[in-house]
């Protein structure tokens, strides 16, 4: 599984830290200065074939947020959150290092890249979702820490690719006519659980993308999704609209499989005006094996 493979640094000094309007030396002795750092990770570049790199987090286009939250691990309260959006440096000093000061105590720690370039909402360390915007490709990583000292406690961890990616793709000209395709799935969904990586709703969705390609050339489709298990099979419907909303294409393709941290691709005609041509599939996120169907 593809991972981003980051350096979570949880240190603590006995530095004097301001908390609001607390002014009680006692209390602010219970709390700790916590820096997280996501310093590198391992991630698959490219989709067929794939080539596994190493290289730093702030250099990975693909993800564009980075969500830190901490909750109480005994009632699952927030206690400190953060959003860091790559194309905003005025929230960060190095995309992808927080610093933080928390209370003495059990949390759990849940750190999320993905890339979309608002903030997904994060509820607890069991929901998530993207609710301003279409699924994108997600990685999450969650963890129980403890802070009783002041000592400097340190953390890897592997941030897990958790989702799944379709990849439509035609194999006749995109006509002047095309305005928009829709790629509309039966199951899965875009709420998700950052602790398990599964779907936290099962009832499918619709990636609605607006066609910028060249007439004439070959159209692509990417549409991410979270699985409600490891592998899912979901029915697919591609409709494709022209001018003024009008259906111009509809088909639906029974059955097609999914893995998370796997693409699956389908391919054929869309634009022709015949609806019967075959698509194929190729489910191997590196080799590229084809299954018909």
């Amino acid at each position: 599984m593809a991972a981003l493979v980051g350096m979570i640094v949880v240190s603590c000094n006995q530095e004097k830290v301001e908390f609001g309007n607390d002014e009680s030396n006692e209390t602010e002795k219970n709390y700790a200065p916590v820096n997280v750092h996501v310093l590198d990770f391992t991630t698959y570049v490219g989709d067929i074939p794939a080539t596994r790199v190493n290289q730093a987090a702030a250099d990975y286009a693909g993800v564009k947020t980075m969500q830190l939250a901490f909750y109480d691990a005994s009632t699952n309260a927030l206690v400190y959150s953060d959003t860091q959006l790559r194309d905003d440096n005025t929230t960060y000093t190095t995309f992808g290092e927080f610093s933080c000061s928390l209370p003495m105590g059990s949390y759990k720690m849940v750190v999320i890249g993905h890339g979309s370039t608002s903030a997904i909402t994060l509820d607890s360390p069991t929901s998530a979702e993207f609710t301003a915007d279409k699924a994108r490709e997600t990685f999450a990583y969650t963890t129980t820490i403890n802070i009783s000292t002041t000592a400097s406690v340190d953390i890897s961890a592997a941030l897990s690719r958790i989702c799944s990616k379709l990849m439509l793709s035609s194999t006749d000209a995109l006509p002047a006519s095309v305005k928009q395709i829709n790629v509309s799935f039966s199951g899965g969904g875009k709420a998700f659980n950052p602790t398990t990586g599964l779907a936290t709703v099962n009832t499918g969705l619709t990636n609605n993308v607006t066609i910028n390609s060249t007439v004439g050339s070959h159209c692509e489709v990417n549409s991410y999704i979270f699985l409600a298990t490891d592998e899912q099979n979901v029915d697919v419907t591609i409709d494709v609209y022209g001018a003024e909303n009008a259906l111009l294409f509809h088909k639906i393709v029974s059955g097609v499989p999914l893995k998370r941290n796997r693409q699956t691709t389908l391919e054929g005609k869309i634009f022709s005006a015949s609806l019967g041509g075959g698509f194929t599939l190729s489910t191997d996120w590196v080799s590229g094996n084809t299954v018909p169907f």
